[in-house]
């Protein structure tokens, strides 16, 4: 049997700098991407290796267009794949974001886990012939009674990269799917000391957020407190540094396959459940004991959940490998529940009933062959929806009616940061995509949270992710390994 050597076993640690970083392993000397001419039918891939980055915000990552290097791996399968520039995850925490992914479909609410019945995508690869393996290191996801795993082979609470490389290896003269959940930008930020490329450094927050944290004081009538800044700039330095470490472990997996030579016949797709708010809007929930904000930390959103702006539903999506044209980017708005429909094409599998979702393999050929894309996101208090000629609309459901939440509109051509609220000049843009929310709204997936309230393993995974009222998030995984 073939054996994985220990340097692809551990994180190749690259630096932030491009001259000090070993040179990625990627691209170049591994897949063989064909001509656009070559891909019908699609050569079915023996290998699919799907990643998906809890918390990671597609505007952080420098192939879409962050200016310090923190992924020049992720980034150079981007470049030598089909990356597709404006994707919409369907809400903005874990749970309902994930189980729409795997089943395909939009949501009316927060649904709590994938029902065994339905068509999903680790079922479809299973019912397929591929042997199927998930390693997952958010525990909401790898619960079992959240039913996530109920179509793997194999499915293991953990994300080292000599495990998933070692399962791989093992079954590699067999197809396989290979699904994996990291948790690296996820809060706490930048744990692990030995890996600080940013902390402590000075951070590039541009001018116009901090102009915007000024203004938000002087608006809740608060006195300048640095120590908050402080806490700004080592958030936003501790993600980078996060993003950083995603970068190296996906390269040193990226390693393994190569040196098991199953590189160029496997297919990888990169995304994300949801991105992270780092002090970039107003919080609408009050918290505890906060009646009276006495810092601006008070009044704006760290984290995820509630909200639906940018920083926490705009994800990358990034197809690399067999059937996968090179150097493709599509600007169109897409969805994170059009991975299924469109991993089923590339690998030649049949196409359940019942998704919303739509295959991308017609942009990847075409990237300008559909022009009504729109993402559409919901959570308990607003759901919102991004039209093709780039209007984003935000309105509150009954839930946030309650707590006085208003609709919003931006124009996210001349406002991609949503800080102009324009709904009460365009009644007409507000009307249309009001129409297509409550169209959305009432063919989409919901489930009974009872069931999940009612769970211990759920209640205790939520207060390790800092979700609980007064709980903080802890490292999980490869942070919580190397902190010991």
């Amino acid at each position: 049997m073939f054996k994985i050597l220990p340097i692809l076993i551990l994180p190749i640690f690259l630096t932030a700098c491009a001259d000090d970083a070993p040179e990625p392993a990627t691209p170049g000397g591994g897949v063989a991407t064909a001509d656009v001419e070559d891909k019908a039918p699609f050569k079915r891939p023996p290998h699919v290796v799907f990643f998906l980055i809890d918390t990671l915000r597609a505007d952080r990552l420098s192939s879409y267009g962050y200016d310090r290097p923190v992924s020049p791996v992720v980034d150079a399968v981007a470049k030598e794949g089909a990356r597709f520039a404006n994707a919409t995850a369907q809400s903005s925490w874990t749970m309902p974001s994930t189980a729409s992914l795997f089943l395909g479909r939009h949501l009316r609410g927060e649904i709590a886990g994938v029902p065994k019945e339905s068509p999903s995508i680790p079922r479809e690869f299973k019912r397929g012939g591929y042997v199927t393996a998930g390693f997952v290191v958010n525990p909401l996801i790898s619960n079992p009674e959240n039913g996530f795993g109920t179509w793997f082979d194999s499915y293991l609470a953990e994300g080292n990269v000599g495990q998933i490389a070692s399962w791989i290896n093992d079954h590699k003269d067999q197809e396989t799917f290979t699904y994996i959940h990291w948790v690296d930008p996820h809060a706490p930020y930048a744990p692990n000391k030995v890996w600080h490329n940013y902390v402590g450094t000075e951070p590039n927050i541009p001018a116009s957020e901090r102009e915007y944290y000024k203004q938000v004081r002087l608006e809740a009538g608060l006195e300048i407190d640095e120590q908050v800044i402080k806490k700004f700039e080592r958030d936003w330095n501790g993600y980078d540094d996060d993003v950083a470490s995603f970068d190296r472990r996906f390269n040193s997996l990226i390693r393994a396959l190569r040196q098991m030579e199953i590189l160029e016949d496997t297919l990888i797709v990169i995304t994300a459940d949801h991105g992270e708010a780092l002090w970039d809007h107003k919080e609408f929930i009050v918290r505890e004991g906060m009646d009276q904000p006495k810092t601006v930390s008070d009044v704006l959103m760290v984290g995820h959940g509630n909200q639906l702006y940018q920083e926490l539903v705009h994800t990358p999506i990034i197809f690399y490998g067999p059937g996968v044209p090179s150097g493709v980017v599509i600007d169109g708005p897409v969805q994170n529940i059009d991975v299924f429909p469109t991993l089923l094409e590339l690998c030649d599998l049949a196409l359940p009933e019942g998704l919303t979702g739509r295959s991308l393999v017609p942009q990847m050929i075409d990237p300008n062959s559909v022009t009504d894309g729109f993402g559409f996101s919901v959570t308990r208090f607003v759901s919102s929806l991004q039209t093709a000629d780039g209007f984003k609309l935000i309105v509150p459901t009954p839930a946030g009616e309650e707590i006085g939440l208003e609709t919003e509109l931006y124009d996210l051509k001349t406002d991609p940061v949503e800080r102009n609220n324009i709904a009460k000049n365009h009644p007409e843009i507000v009307a249309a995509s009001l129409a297509k929310i409550t169209e959305l709204l009432e063919t989409g997936l919901e489930s009974d949270w009872k069931k999940f309230d009612n769970s211990e393993a759920n209640q205790a995974a939520m207060e390790a992710l800092g979700y609980l009222e007064g709980s903080e998030a802890v490292p999980l995984g490869v942070e919580a390994e190397e902190n010991q």
